[in-house]
């Protein structure tokens, strides 16, 4: 048994960051996933395999969660009821131990019924072969004229392939009819397709072969890349952009939540119609209504803009931006959200779902302030983020080379994205070739190194 399926699933909810501070250390014992809405809770509990929930009242709807996890014979522990509130590491892990050791009582417990019955199939198909040794003349006709062009399905011809070459093998060790009647069996085996999985092969230097390319591969699965600041002008619809455009080898959806009167800044900057939009989607919620909600503006690159006026903003609501994810995730390679700066519901649920958050400031004191309490207050540790500092220019006086910023954001790194004249004058992105913006190959690294993890 592996050690993953050992491994206690566990779901910690609430409101308050603090507790996530203090139980940060449990992701290094158990599968832990941190979680601040009702949304991000119930979504996880329908697409994931849980063992344990550990939730505070401060999260709303939390009878229908716990009528969820009853359902899915999921253990429930509510902070300030089965727990103290606020909630302390001791007290926590003493639960975990314990529902880590029922898991693995529960699953060692299944293991004598599996093997006596393995043992007995063992035991049948040894009678089985004793039985065709005395046949095996007439069974090395048989195998000779084997049409393999008739066999039906992959299950079938991987049954024929491994016992035939085996007993072919044992009947004609010597023969040449063997050799080339194994390699015919070998060559019929069907590989099973690996979906949803990115091949991204890097370019080699001019004196690598082309041998040598194929072996730098990196594998990126599907992943959500959100866009978050503390204030508006900081560039990070630009970010966005960027991203989605010099990433050609993936497949992308570049999703505007913007909400504002007028729609997005993107139908703007792109020169494209305000229609269709997030609303198509809601509409079906489906496959197909995603489809008729998005813009194709480049052939790996779809775009799904906000609604046109405040007023229809309103309507949606943090679980239709989850089952959008959900959907698109069955299409798309990479989904790029640009969060709005006001926080809320839908701005702490997006962030929930991140496998990389990219925080975006600009050079001045009053936006790393602001983004700085943001990120002590609402991101927990752990979280996987990236830190640009956009439109830098070195003249403003706060050099930022000389300041703590990585211990005051918790950041392995950050990007440093110089002042652009020609992007600060840029109204119209339609054509914009990112290519030639050197500036912006650092970010392009970073980003690629964290998705690849």
């Amino acid at each position: 048994m592996d050690k993953e399926t050992k491994t206690l699933k566990v779901i910690i909810a609430d409101t308050d960051l603090k507790t996530f501070e203090e139980l940060k250390t449990l992701c290094d014992q158990y599968n832990t996933v941190f979680l601040s809405s009702d949304f991000a809770v119930n979504f996880i509990l329908e697409y994931e395999k849980i063992d344990t929930v550990i939730i505070s009242n401060k999260i709303s709807n939390l009878n229908s969660i716990i009528e969820r996890t009853d359902k899915k014979r999921i253990k429930v522990f509510i902070m300030g009821r089965d727990t103290k509130y606020p909630v302390s590491i001791e007290e926590v892990e003493k639960i975990l131990k314990t529902e880590q050791e029922r898991k693995i009582n529960e699953i060692e417990g299944e293991i004598p019924f599996f093997k006596k019955t393995f043992n007995q199939i063992l035991a049948g198909k040894k009678r089985i072969l004793e039985n065709r040794k005395s046949n095996m003349s007439s069974h090395k006709d048989r195998i000779s004229s084997i049409d393999t062009g008739n066999i039906k399905s992959i299950e079938d011809e991987k049954i024929i392939n491994e016992k035939e070459i085996n007993e072919f093998q044992e009947l004609n060790k010597n023969s040449d009819i063997t050799r080339l009647k194994i390699e015919s069996l070998e060559k019929k085996t069907v590989k099973p397709v690996i979906e949803n999985d990115y091949f991204k092969k890097s370019e080699p230097n001019d004196s690598e072969s082309k041998r040598s390319s194929n072996k730098k591969m990196k594998i990126i699965k599907q992943k959500v890349i959100v866009l978050a600041k503390a204030k508006g002008g900081v560039g990070s619809t630009t970010i966005g952009l960027f991203l989605s455009s010099i990433l050609k080898e993936f497949s992308i959806l570049l999703v505007d939540l913007n909400f504002s009167e007028g729609g997005g800044d993107i139908s703007y900057y792109l020169n494209i119609p305000k229609t269709p939009n997030i609303q198509n989607f809601l509409e079906g919620y489906s496959r197909e209504s995603l489809d008729s909600s998005v813009i194709k503006f480049k052939e790996n690159l779809d775009i799904l803009q906000s609604p046109p006026t405040f007023d229809q903003s309103k309507i949606i609501e943090l679980q239709d931006i989850y089952c959008l994810l959900d959907i698109a995730k069955k299409k798309y390679h990479i989904i790029i959200i640009d969060l709005p700066n006001q926080l809320g519901d839908m701005w702490l649920g997006a962030i929930d779902l991140a496998d990389l958050l990219i925080l975006v400031s600009d050079h001045s004191i009053g936006s790393i302030g602001r983004l700085l309490k943001i990120n002590n207050k609402y991101l927990y540790k752990g979280l996987e983020k990236l830190l640009i500092f956009n439109m830098y220019d070195r003249q403003n006086g706060f050099d930022l080379l000389d300041s703590h910023i990585n211990s005051f954001f918790d950041l392995k790194d950050y990007v440093v994205l110089k002042e652009n004249n020609s992007l600060r004058r840029k109204t119209d992105f339609s054509d914009l070739d990112f290519g030639n913006e050197q500036n912006y190959f650092n970010l392009t690294n970073k980003v690629m190194e964290l998705l690849a993890n």
